[in-house]
């Protein structure tokens, strides 16, 4: 009778997959839903059929096999030893390919060995998360499986010391290998693994992904969605991967406690001479660490982060070793410890880390450790690396911090905003950059000590900045230290100059020009785009005796070449009304280089003097900075 129940049981599940049997499926991801539906739905169909299954096992098409079933007899008491009679259920599983049940116990379920899983298709079901298995032995894993196409599900694992526990597990192992060693999760040479719905409390690791430890291949294609992992020195240790994917990751109260290496929410470590590669991580957040960095890569290639998030944390994001051609974006630390000025919130090290992009970086309500945005070229070869759109705000720095180092060769850092207290010394370092652009800096609040905000001090380093963006204290400058080669790059930004003149510049215009805009340096040159005059005519208004009175905007003087139309002067500066008209940039205009290179731009009279008037007139006048190619 109980074989014919199972059977009926097995039948309400599979009804729409037709052409089973105990043989595996041509597709052995039916013959897994078809499982799901009898673990989902085990409730109803006690109902339905009148009849306890907590006493049945089956030797129909998926036989099931009740670990306290008289056969095994587990006791699930917590204090029985029941490693043997669950070992006995499961091996009579591996036989027929079926599902191992656990149900509820009255305490938990005591092991002292690890479980082993070596032949495939086994299914093992907690039913819920209503069983708990126990591993008493430290150091020793719940399940060892070595097997493929395995499915772990709706189980709580805890060690002798109650520091791990995953609930709400589904392990879908499809080549060689999943167990837990030092590690919540520890899985070797694998391929299409899913972790999935997991709490993890304790161990050095809450989950340890790798492939030979030989180096000689990877794990391919794991999943890691819905995890949760507490109290471990390490969060996610994934090395040797290709194409993973974690998701919706939370980490919480990480600390350094048996690991010579720092702790970190996920340390995606990779390994030397075969890297991770081809992954996405996203959502992952973190909080409460009270070492190291919360996301650490090392030895990754042509990876994908998005929306890492680190709470209360003391260090954000580090590179280090052969990191290249990766993307972060959406990088978020809040409240981050200072770590006695030891780690950087962002920081790119170490050796051959290269063209990779950090875009989107939060940092709010943060003490650093050593500075904010680091690109450091430290013994090794950092090329083409850019962090940008980045901002801090309401931070504050040691005295001895720099908010941001831009090293290493062609290195990017782009529209960054800094809005800083209590930065006591650079803004920011440029020493030992070759051919680095710093673009878009913006910096308030910014109230060092010191008489100086971006500094270079190696020979031959070039940086190229829109130094008109940035916005500081009056007592911080930019200095060079006397031999690091600035290059001003201003070509996209639109600066606007007010000038005010009075009645006497008015009258006096054509023997004495005004200057609107000051010469730009050597090798630079003022592209005049275009002005606005405003005449606020006062008591009496000009007089153009001559009728030829045309302003006009030019290079250095009177004699010098025009850029703009002429500004005519009937009916503006002789109105009896204030008035407002506005400079065009002359057509066509061809200014010799000796001409307009590192000159400024005037306005002149080109006619008679104007007299007689008492009005003032406010110019504003919009200039570009453009390079002149070393003419």
């Amino acid at each position: 009778m109980k074989k014919l129940i199972i059977l009926l049981v097995c039948l309400l599940s599979a009804t729409s997959y037709a052409g089973w049997d105990n043989d595996k499926p041509a597709n052995n991801r039916v013959w897994n839903l078809a499982a799901g539906d009898i673990r989902d739905n085990w409730d109803a169909l006690e109902a339905v059929l009148g009849v306890d299954l907590a006493d049945v096992s089956s030797t129909g098409p998926i036989e099931v096999f009740n670990v306290q079933n008289t056969a095994y007899a587990a006791t699930g008491d917590g204090t029985t030893d029941d490693t043997a009679l669950i070992q006995a259920a499961i091996d009579a599983a591996e036989l027929v390919k079926g599902t191992v049940y656990f149900p509820p116990p009255s305490v938990r379920y005591r092991i002292t060995a690890e479980l082993n899983i070596n032949t495939a298709n086994v299914t093992v079901t907690g039913l819920g998360l209503g069983a708990t298995i126990r591993q008493e032995t430290w150091g020793l894993a719940a399940f060892s499986v070595r097997a493929d196409d395995i499915w772990i599900d709706g189980l709580v694992i805890e060690t002798v010391e109650s520091r791990t526990s995953i609930t709400n597990a589904t392990f879908d192992s499809l080549a060689n290998g999943l167990r837990t060693s030092n590690a919540g999760v520890y899985i070797a040479n694998s391929e299409r693994t899913r972790l999935t719905n997991l709490k993890i409390f304790g161990f050095v690791a809450g989950i340890r992904p790798r492939g030979e430890t030989d180096n000689s291949t990877l794990n391919e294609g794991l999943i890691i969605n819905n995890v949760y992992i507490e109290t471990v020195d390490q969060g996610i240790i994934p090395r040797q991967q290709k194409g993973m994917i974690i998701n919706n990751v939370q980490v919480a109260n990480y600390e350094l406690s048996q690991t010579s290496d720092p702790a970190h929410a996920l340390y995606f470590i990779g390994q030397s001479g075969i890297l991770n590669t081809d992954c996405i991580i996203s959502n992952v957040t973190t909080w409460d660490g009270t070492d190291g960095v919360a996301f650490q890569v090392k030895f990754s290639d042509n990876c994908t982060f998005d929306n890492l998030t680190a709470n209360n944390t003391p260090g954000l994001l580090i590179l280090v070793e052969e990191v290249s051609d990766c993307t972060f974006t959406n990088i978020v630390g809040t409240s981050q410890t200072d770590t006695g000025g030891t780690i950087a919130k962002v920081h790119i090290t170490g050796q051959t880390a290269r063209r990779n992009r950090i875009s989107g970086v939060t940092v709010d309500n943060s003490m650093p450790g050593n500075v904010f945005l680091n690109i450091l070229d430290q013994s090794g070869t950092n090329d083409d690396n850019v962090i940008e759109n980045a901002l801090l705000t309401d931070s504050a720095a040691s005295d001895s911090t720099e908010c941001m180092n831009l090293r290493g060769t062609r290195s990017v850092m782009r529209n960054i905003r800094i809005n800083c207290t209590d930065i006591a010394r650079k803004i920011i370092n440029m020493s030992d950059g070759t051919d680095c652009v710093l673009d878009g800096v913006q910096a308030e609040n910014a109230q060092g000590t010191d008489t100086f905000t971006i500094q270079g001090t190696a020979t031959s380093a070039k940086i190229f900045y829109n130094a008109e963006l940035l916005n500081l204290s009056d007592s911080l400058t930019i200095s060079d230290s006397g031999t690091t080669t600035f290059i001003i790059d201003e070509s996209d930004i639109l600066k606007v100059t007010t000038v005010n003149l009075t009645a006497v510049n008015i009258q006096n215009l054509a023997a004495t020009q005004i200057e609107l805009v000051s010469a730009p340096g050597a090798n630079l040159y003022l592209e005049f785009v275009s002005a606005v005059l405003i005449l606020d005519k006062g008591a009496v208004a000009y007089d153009d005796a001559s009728g030829d009175g045309n302003m006009v905007i030019k290079y250095v003087n009177g004699s010098g070449a025009a850029v703009s139309q002429d500004i005519e002067a009937d009916g503006f500066i002789d109105a009896a009304a204030d008035n407002i008209t506005n400079a065009i940039p002359k057509k066509d205009a061809i200014v010799l280089a000796s001409a307009s290179v590192n000159k400024a731009l005037v306005l002149d009279n080109d006619g008679g003097e104007y007299t007689t008037g008492n009005g003032v007139m406010r110019i504003k006048i919009t200039t570009r900075t453009q390079r002149s190619l070393g003419l």
